[in-house]
């Protein structure tokens, strides 16, 4: 169960700075953890925005 304020991809992406389907990518290969919702939905939490954005600073 996710708690807390839950962002959706387009979202998300946007927090972290970067496209929604660089983000999509991210998830298709298996680089970033993600949840879903009810319907079946990737859903982020602030704490796996925290974490993406880290792990993007590391990438650069």
């Amino acid at each position: 169960m996710v708690k807390g304020r839950r962002y959706n991809l387009t979202k998300a992406a946007k927090r972290i700075g970067v496209h929604r389907l660089t983000l999509y990518y991210w998830m298709k290969k298996g680089w970033i953890k993600l949840h879903r919702d009810h319907r079946g939905f990737p859903v982020f939490t602030e704490a796996d925005i925290k974490k993406i954005i880290l792990w993007h600073k590391k990438l650069r």
